[in-house]
């Protein structure tokens, strides 16, 4: 087990801020992956996005209906969600600005493997959501498809080589982080199928059917308020 000293987890969230303080790219394979997501939240719910950096995704998930709500650590994206004229705060999600049982749905893609205290960000989750609420939770897979070769190869797992993760996730270890903060999973969709050429990736939605969920390289959790 390795323990990181604070100023090392200091030096890390600094990158993860820098890296992240002012826009997101919404590639057009994430775009799908999102999609895929967001039909999970249905229509006419209150929806809390955390990590929402500058809004795009929570533009998205008002296309629903949806009442969206924001929260951000970076002061720069958040100002710039603002501007859209998106309901956001600044805000860490260790101590959510939000009052408890406030939310129908929590939904947080691509946030989770940035968190060091896992269990801390999914009870806080678990706080602001009303009895029975649906937490909706998109991270790579570990043991995807495409992680599987580059470890074959002798290379380095995409997931791994993001000096901004710092934590990885398989369908097993998710369900079990999201059973210790008091949620239980109802799914867990398996999306987007990649595999490593040298230079580039090369993912594909037409045939991630026709494997397995642990197979694919993306996962979409769906859990619910115990």
């Amino acid at each position: 087990m390795v323990f990181l000293a604070d100023s090392n987890i200091d030096a890390i969230e600094r990158q993860q801020m820098s890296a992240y303080d002012k826009t997101c790219v919404i590639y057009p394979d994430h775009l799908k992956d999102l999609e895929r997501a967001i039909t999970e939240i249905g229509a006419g719910k209150k929806v809390l996005d955390v990590g929402c950096s500058d809004g795009q995704v929570m533009e998205i998930i008002a296309k629903k209906r949806n009442d969206v709500f924001g929260v951000d650590l970076s002061k720069n994206a958040v100002e710039i969600a603002k501007k859209r004229g998106l309901k956001v705060k600044v805000g860490n999600l260790l101590e959510i600005p939000f009052e408890g049982s406030s939310f129908d749905v929590v939904f947080c893609s691509h946030v989770i493997e940035h968190i060091f205290d896992t269990n801390k960000a999914l009870k806080e989750f678990h706080r602001v959501l009303r009895k029975g609420g649906k937490l909706i939770i998109m991270t790579e897979n570990l043991n995807s498809l495409k992680e599987r070769m580059l470890f074959l190869f002798g290379r380095t797992p995409t997931v791994m080589a993001d000096p901004s993760h710092v934590k990885f996730f398989n369908p097993e270890s998710i369900k079990k982080e999201l059973s210790n903060a008091s949620f239980k999973v109802e799914k867990i969709k398996g999306t987007q199928i990649g595999f490593p050429i040298k230079g580039r990736c090369f993912f594909t939605h037409t045939w991630d059917f026709l494997f397995p969920t642990w197979l694919k390289e993306k996962m979409i959790v769906v859990s619910v308020k115990k």
